[in-house]
This record gives C-alpha cells, sequence and structure tokens, in this order.
C-alpha cells in the first residue's frame, strides 16, 4: 500500500502507522507484535479495543474522501478505497468490504478496461473475501475470470 505524505492528507502518517503496527513490527503493541505467523495481521488486531480499529475506519474514510476530491479515477483515490476493502475485510466486516471491492472493480474497468491485469488484482482479493464469507461457488468465479485476464495478459506481454 502506498501511503502519500502530504498536507492534503494529515491522516496519512496515521494510517501508515496503523499498516506497519499491523504487520508486526517491533513498533505494535507486544500482544500483537506476538502473534502467531499464521494469523492476519489484520486478524490480530480483533481483541484490540474497539475505539482503535473505529478511529482506523474513520481515518480511512477520510482519505478516501479527501482522495475522492481528486477524482474517482486518481490513483491515490484507488488507493484508498482498496484499503478500505482490505480493513473491513479483514475486520469481518464482509457487506462492507463487498461494497468497497466491487467500486474498485468498476471504476478501474472504467479506466483501465475489463482486461487490464489490475482487474485481475481486485478479482482475487474479491474471491478471497467471498471464501471468507463461505460464498466459494461465486469465488470460484471470479478466480476463474482473474486467470482469464492473466492468461490473455502473459500471451500478449513478449
Amino acid at each position: 500500500m502506498i501511503i502519500f505524505l502530504d498536507r492534503q492528507f494529515p491522516n496519512s502518517l496515521l494510517l501508515m502507522l496503523y499498516f506497519w503496527c499491523i504487520l508486526g513490527t517491533p513498533a505494535c503493541h507486544s500482544s500483537i507484535a506476538h502473534k502467531k505467523p499464521s494469523a492476519s495481521p489484520i486478524q490480530s488486531l480483533s481483541h484490540a479495543p474497539s475505539t482503535v480499529t473505529q478511529s482506523v475506519e474513520r481515518q480511512l474514510l477520510a482519505s478516501l474522501k479527501a482522495a475522492e476530491d481528486l477524482g474517482d479515477s486518481n490513483p491515490l483515490f484507488m488507493s484508498h478505497l482498496y484499503s478500505l476493502a482490505i480493513f473491513y475485510r479483514e475486520h469481518g466486516n464482509y457487506k462492507k468490504a463487498e461494497q468497497q471491492y466491487q467500486r474498485a472493480l468498476m471504476l478501474k474497468e472504467r479506466i483501465a478496461g475489463p482486461n487490464h491485469p489490475d482487474i485481475a488484482t481486485i478479482l482475487y482479493e474479491y474471491a478471497a473475501l467471498l471464501r471468507d464469507a463461505n460464498r466459494h461457488r461465486e469465488a470460484e468465479n471470479l478466480v476463474a475470470r482473474a486467470n482469464a485476464i492473466m492468461t490473455q495478459y502473459r500471451q500478449r506481454t513478449p
């Protein structure tokens, strides 16, 4: 995830520190840093105080809103949208995560076309969400579409 530190996005530092912490660096709370590696980094925070996750959600939404002012085709907006989708997925809020993945998919298809490799990346992540929500058949369909996109891309690329 790329976060730009800029006066226009004052919350970026907080978000960067949050994601740095959840990735298990020494800067985070010891009970989080010493979680088993098999646990997802963000799932490690499931025991964290709800005020922390609520604060991070507010910051993500504020950063998304600020980036949206630059236009929904701006890469920074797409980055924040994608980060919000991942945040919701890892916190088990599948409905909100799905909304963000669908929005990211729609915007990226409009910008880059339906067969761009970035579409495949979004599809793979969206499929992971669907698997987490026990919607395996839908997940398989998205993975098949993503695989087809990547096969076409590899055939076109020398």
